[in-house]
């Protein structure tokens, strides 16, 4: 039979690296924000929900930049702001662990 498509996500929690070593690696930083805006936003159904959670020290807990919202142009916008409104200074340590479990717990209601 016909290849049937894949059904569009109704909800996505972008967990972002804003660490030392992405600082650290040229253009990183701007890649993932792009990739985040113009590939995953992309591709989610236009009304799925989506939130932000960014982690960038490991003396510090993973924010929650944003709460799952339908409002996609909002999130595009926050996507652009993250790096001035949020980050601070920055330690060695990556708390990726710490970050997907703060977005699991806070999307998965």
């Amino acid at each position: 039979g016909a290849a049937q498509r894949p059904a569009a996500a109704t909800a996505a929690g972008l967990v972002l690296d804003y660490t030392l070593s992405m600082q650290n690696a040229f253009g990183a930083v701007a890649s993932m924000e792009e990739a985040a805006r113009n590939d995953i936003l992309r591709f989610l159904n236009p009304e799925a929900a989506v939130g932000i959670t960014v982690f960038s020290r490991d003396d510090k807990k993973p924010l929650v930049v944003s709460d799952l919202t339908t409002d996609q142009a909002f999130i595009r916008s926050e996507l652009g702001q993250i790096q001035q409104n949020y980050i601070t200074r920055y330690t060695s340590g990556a708390t990726l662990f710490d970050a997907l479990m703060t977005s699991l717990d806070k999307y998965d209601k």
